[in-house]
C-alpha cells in the first residue's frame, strides 16, 4: 500500500511536472485556449456535406462515449475493490489516458463548427502528456506483476495441496473411527463369548457333579 501510494503521487508530480513544462514551451497557450477568431471550422474541410460531417460526428461521438464509459468502468472497479487489487494506480492511469483520449474526440466533433484549435492541440498535449507517461511507468513494473503472479501460482499450488492433505486427513479419521467401531464391536462379541463359555463350564460343572 505504501509503495502504491508512492506510485500514485509520483504519476501525479510527473503528469503535472510535464504539463507545466509544455506550458512554458508555449507561453500563450493559456491566453489563446479559446480564441477561434482567424480559423474557420473543420467542417469547411468536408466542405459542409452533411452525410460527411454526420459520420464524423457520429464516429467521434460514440468513440469518446465508449471511453468515458470504461473509464468510469475501472474507476469503479478500484473504489469497489482497491485494498485487493494490486497496483490499482496503475487502472486509474489507464483510465486517465482513456478520458484524455475521448475528450480529444468530442474536441473533434465541437471544431466541426467552432474552430477552437488551440484548446483542441492543448488537450491534445495533454493526451500526450497522460499516454507518454503512462508508457514510460508500465513496462519497470512488468516485473513486479510476473513475480506476483508466481506468488500467487504457488500460493494456489498450496492451497489445493492444503485441501488435499485434509481429504486424506478426513479420509483416514473415518477409517480409523469405523476400525474403532468394529474393534468395540469385537470386543463386545469376545465378552458375549467369554460369557457364554464361561455359563457352559458352569453348567458341565454342575451336571459333572450331579452325576457324582
Amino acid at each position: 500500500m505504501i509503495e502504491q501510494s508512492r506510485l500514485d503521487r509520483f504519476y501525479g508530480a510527473a503528469i503535472l511536472a510535464t504539463l507545466l513544462g509544455a506550458i512554458g514551451l508555449w507561453p500563450g497557450l493559456l491566453q489563446n485556449l479559446m480564441v477561434a477568431t482567424g480559423f474557420i471550422p473543420h467542417g469547411h474541410c468536408y466542405l459542409w456535406q452533411t452525410p460527411l460531417v454526420s459520420l464524423h460526428a457520429t464516429s467521434d461521438v460514440l468513440i469518446g462515449l465508449s471511453y468515458v464509459s470504461i473509464s468510469a468502468t475501472l474507476a469503479y472497479l478500484v473504489y469497489r475493490a482497491q485494498r485487493d487489487i494490486p497496483y490499482h494506480w496503475m487502472f486509474l492511469a489507464f483510465g486517465l489516458f482513456i478520458v484524455a483520449c475521448g475528450t480529444t474526440h468530442f474536441m473533434e466533433v465541437w471544431t466541426l463548427w467552432v474552430p477552437v484549435y488551440w484548446l483542441s492541440g492543448a488537450i491534445k498535449l495533454l493526451t500526450a502528456i497522460v499516454s507518454v507517461t503512462t508508457a514510460l511507468l508500465l513496462p519497470p513494473l512488468i516485473p513486479q506483476v510476473l513475480n506476483l503472479i508466481q506468488t500467487a501460482k504457488v500460493s494456489e499450488e498450496r492451497r489445493l495441496q492444503l485441501e488435499q492433505a485434509n481429504q486424506e486427513l478426513r479420509d483416514l479419521n473415518e477409517r480409523l473411527q469405523e476400525q474403532m467401531a468394529l474393534a468395540v464391536e469385537n470386543a463386545r462379541l469376545y465378552r458375549e463369548a467369554q460369557e457364554v463359555s464361561q455359563m457352559k463350564d458352569d453348567f458341565l460343572a454342575v451336571v459333572s457333579h450331579e452325576l457324582r
